[in-house]
């Protein structure tokens, strides 16, 4: 049935070029938000194929190659232009977290939370905890330790015993719902300092869920794997880290450390997390001291060009990256890397090249990425601990979805200063 007396437009007739260029962009960003690609995903094809984003992977890529059409887009997912990971990432944008399991062997794609969840995270023995627990699929036989309360109801927890080896065992949880908010790092930061406070040993789990393995390894956490069962560790110097605990205590009473990346006190404790004292040849608070100091110091370097601290961080910054490839037309410009160097004399230094596995033996096929990116694209955490494995390579981390403003590739010679002939902007 059609509408009477109905006038068919054809905006084409009635609009500039950039009008519908801009409309089209539009509808297309709409209707992003109305679809839902999260879900499990073998490879890039299943990816594309299932959410229909040919159209949208060979706007993109046929860039690069441009043989790429809607013909035969199947030929191009094979990891010719690209990992699936890098692929998915850039087509769904920033709206989405994606995940590879090593295990099951597929992608998983979460969305990623906007709106700002306020909780708290208290000391309790509420059964409701083991409740939650059972619901978010752990079924746990310890005693209830800590719960997480959003607006009056218990949306994670956390379960604990000490067994006769001194070590605090821990099961946790939260409900679906509530994921993506950050919860994890905080109660995660909990129960180490719970177990410190109760001078355990070590704190040692049984995990699940893949994803919460690969982060507990990720942030310190010995892992291991027996069979089907995957488990966590982690030692405890309780002398030292009580130490640690009053030291974040008193930075409590001045909870934001760095106001250029509003970095609080608890990202100090992850970031002191991340390092084992006795291998930095520092004691626990030396440590402690070294990375506020870095994160409260401006942003400046000492006589031998090296960074001292993040404070007032400039808006923009040019930052350097050095690649290999034989042909520069195949960079994939959509992501860059997020390894930077704040110095371009860096990029000539043997010990440089060396430690990123790079060697000055064929320059034909190195070059020199010059690109300028917002404060607001740096990830200051990520910066802090590299500065910490090698203060000398002054790297700068940005997200993983950070584009530069402005860049340029030129071709790098053995020595700075010589005039690059080609240069791609």
């Amino acid at each position: 049935m059609g509408w009477p007396n109905a006038t068919i437009i054809d905006l084409k007739k009635i609009m500039t070029k950039k009008q519908h260029i801009f409309l089209r962009k539009l509808i297309k960003e709409q209707l992003s938000k109305l679809i839902d690609y999260t879900g499990e995903y073998e490879n890039l094809f299943e990816f594309i194929n299932s959410n229909n984003l040919q159209s949208e992977f060979v706007e993109k890529y046929s860039k690069l190659d441009s043989d790429l059409t809607l013909k035969n887009w199947e030929d191009f997912v094979r990891g010719e232009i690209g990992s699936d990971e890098e692929i998915i990432e850039n087509l769904l944008g920033s709206a989405y977290n994606v995940y590879y399991d090593n295990d099951s062997d597929i992608f998983i794609v979460t969305k990623k939370k906007t709106d700002k969840l306020k909780y708290k995270i208290v000391l309790s023995n509420n059964n409701d905890i083991i409740k939650t627990l059972e619901n978010s699929g752990i079924h746990s036989e310890y005693e209830p330790r800590f719960a997480v309360i959003s607006d009056n109801k218990t949306i994670g927890g956390s379960t604990y015993y000490i067994d006769d080896d001194n070590v605090y065992n821990f099961d946790i949880g939260i409900l679906d719902e509530y994921q993506g908010h950050g919860i994890l790092k905080h109660i995660i930061n909990a129960l180490v300092l719970d177990a410190r406070e109760l001078n355990a040993d070590a704190i040692k789990a049984q995990v699940v869920n893949n994803m919460l393995f690969d982060y507990l390894t990720n942030i310190g956490f010995d892992g291991s794997i027996d069979g089907d069962v995957k488990y966590v560790y982690k030692n405890i110097k309780t002398k030292q880290e009580t130490v640690l605990h009053k030291l974040i205590k008193e930075e409590l009473n001045n909870l934001i450390i760095n106001k250029s990346f509003n970095l609080t006190v608890e990202d100090l404790n992850y970031i002191c997390s991340t390092w084992d004292a006795s291998i930095c040849d520092e004691d626990e608070k030396d440590l402690f001291n070294y990375i506020s100091k870095f994160l409260k110091t401006d942003f400046s370097f000492d006589q031998q060009g090296n960074l001292l601290g993040i404070e007032n961080f400039p808006e923009q910054i040019t930052l350097y990256r050095l690649i290999r490839v034989e042909n520069p037309k195949k960079i994939n410009k959509s992501i860059f890397g997020i390894h930077w160097t704040l110095h371009k004399k860096n990029l000539y230094n043997d010990n440089f090249i060396g430690g990123i596995g790079l060697t000055f033996d064929n320059t034909d096929e190195l070059y020199v990425i010059e690109a300028i990116f917002g404060k607001d694209q740096i990830d200051a955490v990520q910066t802090t601990i590299h500065h910490l494995s090698n203060e000398i390579e002054n790297e700068i981390t940005t997200y993983r979805n950070a584009k530069p403003k402005k860049y340029k590739i030129t071709k790098l010679y053995k020595k700075e200063g010589e005039e690059p002939k080609k240069t791609q902007e």
